[in-house]
């Protein structure tokens, strides 16, 4: 799991080319937060769907989005939802 901060909106598929390209690999979850928003996406075929259903969001199964108060909430929160659907982060 990789958790972005970014202080603008920057498309989430340019984050997550740039950091597949930097680090060599694919990744189960990324999470990119701004502001009050954060989309999720995987690069393996993860479900993210569910996981931005929890915080109330939608989109695809393999790209989704949410809104959310923090930094300390979106974290609280993934950590309670891997519980829930057996996912680690």
């Amino acid at each position: 799991v990789v958790i972005v901060e970014i202080n603008k909106n920057v498309p989430a598929y340019y984050v997550v080319d740039i950091l597949s390209d930097k680090l060599k690999r694919k990744f189960d979850y990324i999470v990119i937060f701004y502001g009050n928003r954060a989309e999720i996406r995987t690069q393996t075929g993860k479900d993210v769907l569910k996981i931005a259903h929890a915080f109330g969001g939608g989109g695809h199964r393999e790209a989704a989005g949410f809104e959310v108060k923090s930094r300390e909430e979106l974290i609280s929160k993934l950590r309670e939802i891997s519980k829930l659907i057996s996912v680690v982060f």
